[in-house]
């Protein structure tokens, strides 16, 4: 009997997780269609292009490229976004820290916010309760290559019956030379606490500090800190 020869889809894959669905950005058509393009692109192991090194989770694409990327065909005719309008969405999605840029000398090097997450299949629910032959990687216990610097920081003592989370971030913020108000930090933080996982609020402390810092901003970071959670973490119940 002919062994039955396996076909192999071209281009890789990319997981989305279904929560994506119940974001804000499901909402907004056309920036979806443009993160959803660029994540889909991201690449998951890190590469070379010339004297650019693409790290995992980023797409080196220019602007012109990605209006060609994204056309749509309505009533029969080719549609695409403008030069400013895909400069503006890309720049709404950098503030909602889901992207970050750098430009280089060959093109833009877009940066997914939170990508090793999202890809990360031992971070998805079903996975963790199911009874599989898989063998998958509690999210407490993460790879140590997939936590963020302040989730390190935080795991270190994770067995402390005392909960230094708030003395931790206030250290960590100033290492990263951030202004802040110590007693609006630990009263958001206290908040924070009560409606997202501590290792959610780890993880997002280093993406909103990524973003922050390559798009040179300025302000209060804190507010720019619970608006990423809002956008890319979910609460959970208690």
């Amino acid at each position: 009997m002919q062994k039955q020869q396996t076909e192999f889809i071209e281009g890789g894959a990319v997981q989305l997780a279904r929560i994506s669905f119940q974001n804000r950005l499901w909402h907004e058509r056309d920036k979806w269609r443009v993160f959803e393009y660029i994540f889909s692109q991201a690449t998951h192991n890190g590469h070379r292009i010339g004297k650019v090194d693409i790290p995992r989770g980023s797409y080196l694409r220019s602007y012109r490229k990605l209006i060609e990327d994204t056309y749509w065909i309505e009533n029969n005719a080719l549609k695409e976004y403008s030069l400013s309008r895909i400069k503006q969405m890309t720049d709404e999605l950098i503030m909602e820290g889901r992207l970050s840029k750098r430009e280089t000398e060959i093109a833009t090097l877009w940066s997914v916010c939170n990508y090793a997450k999202y890809q990360n299949l031992s971070n998805y629910e079903h996975l963790r309760n199911e009874k599989s032959s898989i063998e998958t990687t509690p999210c407490e216990d993460r790879e140590e290559g997939l936590r963020t610097p302040f989730e390190h920081r935080l795991n270190n003592n994770k067995n402390d019956k005392n909960d230094t989370s708030y003395e931790k971030l206030k250290e960590y913020l100033r290492e990263n030379s951030i202004d802040f108000n110590e007693g609006t930090l630990k009263g958001k933080l206290k908040r924070l606490l009560e409606d997202y996982e501590k290792e959610d609020l780890a993880a997002s402390v280093d993406e909103a500090l990524n973003s922050w810092k390559r798009n040179s901003r300025s302000g209060d970071f804190l507010a720019y800190w619970s608006r990423v959670l809002s956008n890319n973490y979910q609460k959970v119940g208690r």
